[in-house]
């Protein structure tokens, strides 16, 4: 049993919690603007920069060609603007799955 991954997860509780908030409720406003798609779902890399702006470098292909279009034009229409500022001024890295729903994953 390994524990030693515990105390960083503890270390991310709250600052992070409250950062991680703040993004989703961000994206999530946003996503909510676009039509439900069913059960497709993507997978995204995402970066939150120093001044708390987004932007994105990899999005994982659905089975809809449709639903892809949708993601990218989401992803486009954030990319640049400002979604929350980062813990200790340092950019951030972390996982989405998109879906009818956004799950947000930090990075390991």
């Amino acid at each position: 049993e390994q524990t030693s991954g515990e105390s960083t997860k503890a270390q991310r509780t709250g600052i992070y919690d409250a950062f991680l908030g703040a993004v989703k409720r961000k994206l999530d406003e946003n996503w909510g603007l676009y039509e439900r798609s069913g059960n497709f779902a993507v997978e995204v890399q995402f970066f939150i920069d120093s001044n708390g702006k987004f932007g994105y470098t990899f999005v994982s292909k659905s089975l809809n060609p449709e639903f892809d279009a949708k993601v990218l034009e989401f992803l486009n229409n954030l990319e640049g603007k400002f979604i929350a500022y980062p813990p200790k001024g340092q950019s951030y890295e972390g996982r989405a799955r998109l879906s009818d729903e956004i799950l947000m994953e930090a990075v390991k």
